[in-house]
This record gives C-alpha cells, sequence and structure tokens, in this order.
C-alpha cells in the first residue's frame, strides 16, 4: 500500500532515502520495487528495528522519519524514536477492525473444521479472535496457537493458550515449520519429555 501511495506522488523514487522493514518479508516488497532495503538482523517488530545500530540516538537524532502503519497501532516505535530525537510522521494505510461473521459460523468451523493449529500473526489478530468466539461454544485457547514475537506469546498465555509458539522466523517456510512441530500424525505418540 506504501509504494503504491507513493508511485503516485514521485515519477521516480527519491535518492537519499532509508527504507527499513520490521522483517525480512518488507524488505523483499521494497527490493522487488528497485528499492535498497533493510531488515532488523534478528526478529521482526518494532523492538528489532529499535535494536538496530541505525535507529539508535546518535544516529537518528535530528532526522525524519515516515512509519507506514495500520491505524490504531502500537505507538512503541513512535515514541522510543522520538525520545532518541527523531521528528516521526505518520502514514496511515489501512484500518484494523474485527471482521464480522455470524456465530454459527464461528460456532461450525471450531466444531467441523475442528483446527489443530491458529496463526495469530499480531496481538490485533488474536484480539479479533478472542472478540469473535466471544458467547460461541468455541475454544480456541484448546488449539496451539502460533504467535509472531513473545510479545505476543505472553498475551495468548493470558488469555488461556497453554500451547503457544513463535517461529524462528515469519517466513512461509518458517511458519509451515512451527505449524507442523504441533502436529502430531495419528496413532503417533510423542515420546519426549
Amino acid at each position: 500500500l506504501l509504494l503504491e501511495h507513493l508511485d503516485q506522488w514521485w515519477p521516480q523514487w527519491p535518492i537519499g532515502i532509508e527504507w527499513w522493514g520490521p522483517g525480512t518479508g518488507t524488505a523483499r516488497v521494497f527490493e522487488k520495487a528497485g528499492l535498497e532495503a533493510r531488515a532488523p538482523a534478528r526478529g521482526h517488530d518494532s523492538e528489532a528495528l529499535l535494536d538496530e545500530a541505525s535507529f539508535d540516538a546518535d544516529t537518528i537524532r535530528g532526522k525524519r522519519i515516515l512509519l507506514a502503519r495500520g491505524e490504531g497501532g502500537r505507538e512503541t516505535l513512535i515514541q522510543t524514536l522520538e525520545e532518541r530525537g527523531a521528528r516521526v510522521d505518520t502514514l496511515t494505510l489501512y484500518t484494523r477492525r474485527v471482521p464480522e461473521w455470524p456465530k454459527e459460523i464461528v460456532e461450525s468451523t471450531f466444531r467441523d473444521f475442528n483446527p489443530d493449529t491458529i496463526l495469530a500473526l499480531s496481538g490485533e489478530t488474536l484480539k479479533n479472535l478472542l472478540d469473535l468466539v466471544q458467547n460461541t461454544g468455541a475454544k480456541p485457547a484448546e488449539c496451539t496457537l502460533v504467535a509472531p514475537v513473545e510479545r505476543v506469546a505472553a498475551q495468548a498465555r493470558d488469555a488461556g493458550f497453554s500451547d503457544v509458539r513463535v517461529p524462528k522466523t515469519l517466513s512461509p517456510a518458517g511458519l509451515v515449520q512451527t505449524c507442523a512441530a504441533g502436529i502430531q500424525p495419528s496413532g503417533v505418540t510423542d515420546t519426549r519429555e
């Protein structure tokens, strides 16, 4: 969405801008558009970005940073960058909201489909899931939950999930590997202690 908006404003990409994604997936989107992009060496969230030397106080003091994000996102990145002396502007690209699903569909999804694993790749997604299942017979906490970072994993545990996993990477392969690790083929017993 950011690249679509910027394409309308600039006939060619401006020179001298550092392009960062919170993870390698976002950085790859920038690279496909011909931009030299970077992502944190470790992690894929605001905290990982803030740990990068490019975002320490000595480096960003006085710089202007545009943060493209969803409406109602976390304020951690903005607050910390401003505390470190940067001027931060935000560009809201989308709105987060709880999808509207009839109670019967939510119940039948958990009853008939009966998922083993749920991917909730943001705190907002987890909250939306919990809001959707209120007043239904669905029991998502009985499923394995894959969370993107430990902060969201802690929220899931607080909500009653006992089997919560955080993948090493948010790549498709990393997500599949994390999901598969929690699924036992029929008739196989896990003998690990």
